[in-house]
């Protein structure tokens, strides 16, 4: 992994956080859950060299960075989610 990215990695930080409470509200597990999925795809993408069907997950990524709970769970974070977005998109 280049030094770049590994600072976007660092600098973007854990993007699920902490298990909803068991009784919290199914948009709350959710977001989560979407959350996992995000932060489980960029690290597989991250952590090998790029292949070409890196395009179509790449394409996931940004839908999913497209969606209010995910944008609201990173924050002031969520520029730096779409820098390493594009990152991983510009070295295929």
């Amino acid at each position: 992994m280049s030094p770049d990215l590994r600072q976007l990695f660092t600098d973007l930080g854990d993007v699920s956080g902490p298990k909803p409470a068991d009784d919290a509200p199914q948009v709350e597990w959710d977001a989560w859950m979407q959350a996992e999925e995000f932060e489980g795809l960029l690290a597989g993408m991250a952590g090998r060299t790029a292949i070409p069907g890196d395009r179509e997950y790449v394409g996931k990524l940004r839908l999913m960075l497209a969606e209010p709970s995910l944008q609201k769970r990173l924050g002031e974070r969520f520029p730096v989610a779409e820098q390493l977005v594009s990152a991983l998109s510009d070295r295929m």
